[in-house]
């Protein structure tokens, strides 16, 4: 995954690419050993030390969960001080404003993440874990969330500046889900939060700090809310 993720990355930013840009340097000694060298080498020391300490608890735990969300969050900042770092040595406007750079692009890594694993979570539970419980948990959980983002859509098109209340009522499906369906319910509610939040920001223009900043709390919340629902179950 990791070479075919690195040959994507080529493809498009190297000089010529579809998204090549001065501002990526591609043709530097400094690019490659930080795209190919660095960031795989340091992320895969990551992902090996949590397997170490954690190797088949994903999500089965408060600890376990904990600590993959630690790793989130340290890969996140990682991968921006690697590829912020590369570039403020070669740009000095970069490096006059590293630490807002490092932290905007460790935010949108994170806000990332929380996106696409809700995505991994479930198509592995319909993979390996494929039952009926399973199909009607998700089942129910797309319908009710698709009906409730249709309402907020609604509103927020309609009705401008309501979108901060949207965002507060949000929460309440969302924590009924992670407690009432554990894991999947959380999964669920975590990645139509993010989808809701993404969509309301396009329609009001709302900041884009607050917006992530709101994901990225409301999804540690449910993930950590669903994991401790899921292993009471399993232990009872």
């Amino acid at each position: 995954m990791l070479i075919i993720d690195r040959i994507a990355f080529y493809a498009l930013f190297h000089s010529g690419g579809l998204l090549s840009s001065p501002q990526f340097y591609a043709e530097s000694f400094g690019w490659y050993v930080t795209h190919f060298i660095l960031h795989p080498i340091t992320f895969l020391f990551l992902v090996w030390q949590y397997r170490k300490y954690f190797e088949g608890q994903l999500l089965t735990s408060l600890q376990s969960t904990s600590a993959l969300l630690i790793l989130f969050i340290v890969s996140s900042l990682t991968n921006a001080l690697l590829f912020v770092g590369r570039r403020a040595s070669d740009d000095l406007e970069v490096a006059h404003y590293l630490f807002e750079n490092v932290m905007n692009m460790a935010l949108g890594d994170l806000v990332g993440i929380f996106v696409f694993f809700p995505l991994v979570i479930i198509l592995r539970e319909l993979l390996i874990h494929v039952d009926e419980e399973s199909i009607s948990t998700i089942t129910q959980c797309t319908i009710v969330w698709i009906l409730i983002l249709c309402g907020y859509f609604f509103l927020t098109e309609f009705t401008h500046g309501y979108d901060i209340y949207v965002k507060v009522l949000a929460i309440v499906p969302a924590m009924f889900f992670s407690l009432r369906y554990g894991v999947i319910g959380a999964m669920c509610s975590v990645f139509f939060l993010c989808a809701m939040t993404y969509m309301v920001a396009l329609l009001t223009l709302g900041p884009t700090l607050e917006n992530q900043l709101y994901m990225i709390v409301t999804s540690i919340g449910c993930i950590l809310l669903g994991a401790a629902i899921s292993a009471k179950k399993t232990s009872t």
